[in-house]
């Protein structure tokens, strides 16, 4: 980070003999028998790493452990803790530098791998509990560090099962730390100075989720307005349809689970205020815009609808991706379905009148393109091409099963032109749409 820096002073061979100091600690202090006996009876190997770390059993004994370890561990730099905290910082921080002597290794006997992958564990929470009682800007430099590793590397899926600190850990530490340093952290993470998650890495959903709580952080600090949620939902994409369903969703947004009232009504508020800046730039040929406008969890009301309209005629569009496949589609035509997705809201009675006088507008090939995509309003769109039957028709391909009873009345060029768009777009009824054909 620009403002976060310090002269790393420690050597990694320095940091090896801290290593060998814990784990020499390790086969002083946590020397347990190595079996115990179950409930139901059995042998089983004792769970050495249930003294540590979030599962911990009896974390009172580990506490006491790793009290004992810390005191070899300030023997060997003369007791100055900020020395400590700079090799135990190179340790916990760069991982791949050690940490895979102590992965699972399914060649070696039963008991030993288990030690041994325990002893792993036993060393990182020693170092991640020091660390955690002694910050100071080394640690926040690493902290950095490891945060630009995991986002713009392979990410820990392809390391070992002890390469710690995760990004969820990292993020965690860094949300229960009242320091200022942490606000410039979150602002150069939000603005994508970091780098940004990967997507399917395991590194997108744990920032995903700590998103709303980074965002509150900043709100508090004042450092947070629209042009800063804009900037950062092209970073984590994810994060916009994880903010952009409606609060009365149900089950409730994970989200805006313990935001605060007023933030969470900013927040929405965003949300709708980037969803027009997206349609407009869209319009406007950004291609940029489709991409994050397809990540809108929902959108309710006509106007998004009319949009959807306003630019197939304007942009000529005579064909829409399937709708199984719209959001992995490529096209700038694909953002189109999340607008004419768009849901009715509760009243929308009061509104039915203004509605059909706004749709009868558009041209009958623009309304008989939009009735795959807007299942909500199809009753609508058929009253305004004045096709008696068409959404008795509708309603049995959306069943997705043939009719009991005979076919409504329709006009032949009717049935054949709803027939053909939902054959293009609605790839799964297409052999439901065959059969109706021929009855």
């Amino acid at each position: 980070m620009s403002k976060i820096t310090e002269n790393i002073s420690p050597t990694f061979e320095q940091a090896l003999s801290l290593l060998d100091v814990i784990n020499r600690a390790v086969d002083e202090y946590w020397e347990i028998d190595f079996y115990c006996t179950t409930a139901d009876g059995l042998s089983r190997p004792y769970p050495l790493f249930s003294l540590v770390g979030p599962v911990a059993t009896d974390p009172e004994k580990g506490q006491e452990l790793i009290s004992k370890t810390f005191d070899q561990m300030l023997e060997l730099v003369n007791y100055d803790p900020q020395e400590l905290s700079k090799w135990a910082t190179l340790l916990y921080y760069r991982p791949d530098l050690w940490i895979e002597r102590y992965a699972w290794d399914f060649t070696l006997p039963d008991l030993e791998r288990y030690s041994q992958h325990a002893r792993g564990e036993i060393i990182q929470e020693v170092l991640a509990t020091w660390l955690r009682l002694n910050l100071s800007l080394v640690v926040y430099a690493f902290m950095a560090e490891r945060i630009v590793t995991l986002l713009r590397g392979p990410g820990a899926q392809r390391k070992p099962d002890l390469y710690r600190p995760t990004l969820a850990e990292v993020l965690d530490s860094l949300l229960n730390d009242q320091s200022e340093m942490v606000t410039e952290f979150f602002r150069e993470l939000a603005a994508g100075e970091m780098g940004r998650p990967q997507p399917g890495s395991v590194e997108e959903p744990e920032l995903r989720k700590r998103v709303p709580r980074i965002y509150l952080h900043l709100w508090k600090k004042r450092q947070f307005d629209f042009s800063d949620f804009r900037q950062s939902m092209f970073v984590i994409p994810g994060a916009f349809a994880d903010l952009s369903q409606p609060l009365d969703s149900l089950p409730p947004p994970e989200a805006y689970r313990d935001l605060p009232s007023d933030f969470t009504l900013i927040l929405q508020n965003f949300c709708h205020l980037l969803t027009t800046l997206l349609v407009e730039k869209l319009t406007a040929g950004d291609r940029k815009a489709a991409p994050l406008l397809k990540q809108v969890a929902e959108l309710r009301g006509v106007a998004w609808l009319l949009l959807a309209c306003s630019y197939i005629e304007e942009k000529q569009v005579s064909r829409l991706p399937t709708l199984s496949n719209w959001r992995k589609a490529k096209s700038q035509e694909s953002a189109v379905v999340a607008l004419l997705a768009t849901r009715r809201p509760a009243n929308h009675e009061d509104e039915t009148a203004q509605t059909l006088e706004f749709l009868s507008h558009y041209h009958p090939e623009t309304l008989l393109l939009a009735l795959p995509f807007a299942t909500e309003y199809q009753d609508l769109l058929c009253q305004v091409l004045g096709w008696p039957g068409a959404y008795e028709l509708i309603e049995i391909i959306n069943s997705g099963k043939p009719p009991v009873a005979k076919l409504p009345e329709i006009a032949p060029a009717h049935f054949e032109a709803i027939l053909q768009t939902f054959y293009l777009h609605q790839s799964t009824r297409r052999k439901l749409l065959d059969k109706l054909r021929h009855l």
